[in-house]
C-alpha cells in the first residue's frame, strides 16, 4: 500500500521531508518508525513516532446513492503518515 510518511517537527506546520513508502498496512498512531537511510550506518537511522495519518479518497458520485447494486465504489488517492521526531530517554545509572 503506498504510503507518504511526512517528518514533522512538532509544532511546525512545513514538514522537515516526506519519503514515499510501499508498506503493508497503515501504522497506528502511535506506532514507532526507524527509517534507514544510504547515510547512516545500520542500525543509525532517523526514528519517529506516528501522530496521525491522512487519508485523501476519491469518489465517482456527486450525490449519495442509497440504491442497492447501483452505488459506485470510490478509492485512497493517498495516505499521508504524519510524524513526529521520537525522544530518546537515557537513564543513566
Amino acid at each position: 500500500m503506498p504510503q507518504v510518511i511526512v517528518d514533522r517537527e512538532v509544532g511546525c506546520l512545513k514538514p522537515n521531508y516526506s519519503l514515499k513508502f510501499d508498506l503493508p498496512k497503515v501504522p497506528a498512531i502511535g506506532s514507532y518508525l526507524s527509517i534507514q537511510r544510504p547515510n547512516k550506518p545500520e542500525p543509525y537511522g532517523k526514528d519517529l513516532v506516528v501522530r496521525q495519518a491522512w487519508w485523501r479518497l476519491k469518489h465517482p458520485e456527486t450525490e449519495g446513492s442509497c440504491e442497492s447494486g447501483r452505488e459506485k465504489t470510490g478509492g485512497v488517492t493517498e495516505i499521508f503518515v504524519e510524524c513526529d521526531p521520537a525522544r530518546h530517554l537515557l537513564w543513566w545509572r
